[in-house]
């Protein structure tokens, strides 16, 4: 059967023995490109702890990035003036994988889950705990994630901060995927 181009589209699907469709190679190499991208994480400490308060995020994928410029935006116009803190806070909350405890400054790889190290038995995300392990006695503690993160920093400068260092990883991460994919 012609295409358009005059090429017969059967013999385009047709492989020799053992080869694999380009399509079938591409979509592997999109598979491998989302695993990747899904193992990599960061652990960064969380400013005002001494290094002892540690959260380890993933990647996100650029769709999320900007789902939450969308939302950010749309508080914008509505005139709110927490919009950019509430983005930062939304990254933060997005990409987090856990919150852990380092115990000994001088040992920075031996990293101890704050749920093993504080859990109550119930399973909490991880600002929710962070949050309940650094508020002070009688406070009661926020339920919603933005000012869960806004209390583990409490300062938001220091928030924004850390919220940047973040950025600027999973930024150098995408920029060293790419180059792992580029075409020679």
């Amino acid at each position: 059967m012609d295409t358009e181009l005059g090429h017969d589209t059967d013999e385009d699907e047709e492989t020799e023995a053992g080869e694999e469709p380009v399509g079938g190679i591409l979509e592997d190499l999109r598979d491998l490109r989302e695993e990747i991208g899904e193992e990599k994480t960061v652990d960064l400490a969380i400013n005002g702890y001494r290094g002892r308060l540690i959260a380890r995020y993933r990647r996100i994928e650029y769709r999320e990035v900007e789902r939450i410029a969308r939302k950010v935006e749309q508080m914008r116009k509505k005139m709110n003036p927490n919009a950019s803190l509430y983005g930062q806070c939304d990254l933060l909350g997005i990409a987090l994988e856990g919150v852990y405890l380092r115990k000994d400054p001088d040992r920075p790889e031996e990293l101890i889950p704050l749920a093993e190290a504080y859990g109550s038995g119930a399973v909490r995300s991880g600002w929710d705990l962070a949050a309940q392990v650094v508020a002070p006695d009688g406070t009661a503690i926020p339920e919603e994630t933005r000012a869960q993160i806004r209390l583990v920093f409490n300062n938001d400068l220091a928030l924004g901060a850390h919220q940047n260092d973040l950025s600027e990883w999973m930024n150098a991460e995408r920029n060293d995927e790419e180059e792992d994919f580029s075409v020679v």
